[in-house]
């Protein structure tokens, strides 16, 4: 990261787990805001960070979308045309693992 980068924003907009861990190599400030303070203050900056989002793609999202697609029910849902449906839709996903033969409920 470079001076003036931030990072947060995708566990506040979608309001999930972050998704990043930073580690600093150096001496580092930071300047926190508050999520309340940050959705208020940011709504049209948000709206373009949010659609930004979109064009990510990392295997964590890679898999999930390609989950999502395996439910029937979205198998005829184009990935071009719903993107912005599946990338909100993922953000919201808890990936659990199960060992063999566990009763999941």
């Amino acid at each position: 990261m470079n001076q003036g980068d931030y990072f947060g924003e995708v566990a506040l907009i979608f309001n999930c787990k972050r998704t990043a861990t930073i580690i600093s190599t150096n001496y580092c400030t930071f300047a926190k805001i508050e999520k309340q303070l940050y959705l208020k203050s940011q709504q049209s900056f948000l709206n373009t960070v949010k659609s930004q989002t979109i064009n990510y793609i990392d295997k964590s999202k890679k898999f999930k979308i390609k989950l999502l697609k395996q439910i029937e029910y979205f198998e005829s849902y184009d990935l071009e045309d719903f993107s912005m449906f599946f990338d909100e839709v993922q953000y919201q996903m808890n990936l659990e693992e199960f060992e063999e033969n566990v009763e999941i409920i």
